[in-house]
């Protein structure tokens, strides 16, 4: 059997945090993906718009304890015009606009309201439509030191006559008016977020493409995607092999691991 090179082994050391954020996120990506090949499910093509383009990596340890470390990973993918998201001070801000004045007081501002101010400002945003806030906290436990991620979903309906009182339905810290537009404020839990606008047409789900924001201050995903943190993961599984010119050491391409895996995951032998 031949020793995996360096290569094989940078994506093969990310399959751990995939699969554990899937694992995490795993009613959420029904739809998430659209169109959807025929026999292809959510959990290939997640592997697909991620594998070796936002790596992680997860030593054996890691890996054996299901540690999770948020990531900038691609959640959605569709024909809806994606909402951007930046790192703006102490949180983050999109793109999604407000009036001039408008504000989402806690108990008070009901979802008529904030749906008549996002109707307002955005074109692409229509009534009925659905924003979701996917929310991706980032954990360390005292027990392990390791990390691992808790996945939180809020959703509304877009209703400009609805009187049910906003902040029931998302908290304050995850959509929060500054300076016009939407976004977080200060006490949002350190991890990652994005806001996906869903719709139904024609009897079909329609989503935004978007991918996972990291919030500021965030440095645990710059460790373990760091060429360090890579040198540890490949040690830990006692197989690495970095020269180039070893016979026998043939460089496989993230895709071509993505496929190999793919067809044992539908033989059903891992």
């Amino acid at each position: 059997t031949r020793t995996p090179s360096r290569a094989q082994m940078a994506v093969r050391v990310q399959f751990s945090n995939l699969g554990s954020t899937y694992q995490a996120m795993s009613e959420f990506f029904d739809g998430a993906y659209a169109p959807k090949p025929h026999a292809v499910n959510d959990y290939n093509l997640f592997v697909k718009y991620n594998l070796d383009k936002v790596p992680v990596y997860l030593t054996l340890t890691e890996a054996e304890a299901k540690a999770c470390v948020v990531a900038p990973y691609k959640i959605s993918h569709g024909v809806i015009r994606p909402i951007k998201m930046e790192v703006q001070g102490n949180g983050l801000i999109s793109s999604i606009r407000v009036p001039a004045g408008f504000s989402i007081t806690e108990d008070v501002t009901t979802l008529g309201e904030v749906s008549k101010a996002l109707l307002s400002m955005n074109s692409y945003i229509h009534e009925g439509d659905q924003v979701s806030i996917v929310h991706l906290s980032q954990e360390v436990f005292t027990s392990d030191m390791l990390p691992y991620v808790s996945f939180k979903f809020h959703e509304f309906t877009l209703d400009k006559k609805s009187s049910e009182v906003f902040s029931r339905l998302v908290p304050s810290s995850l959509f929060y008016v500054n300076g016009g537009y939407i976004g977080t404020d200060a006490n949002a839990e350190e991890g990652g977020m994005a806001y996906v606008l869903s719709r139904r047409s024609a009897g079909k789900l329609l989503v935004s493409t978007q991918f996972i924001t990291l919030t500021p201050g965030n440095t645990m995903y710059k460790k373990y995607s760091s060429e360090e943190k890579l040198d540890e993961a490949i040690k830990s599984y006692g197989t690495a092999k970095t020269r180039l010119l070893e016979p026998g050491n043939t460089r496989m391409d993230a895709e071509d691991v993505y496929f190999s895996v793919n067809q044992v995951l539908n033989n059903g032998t891992l």
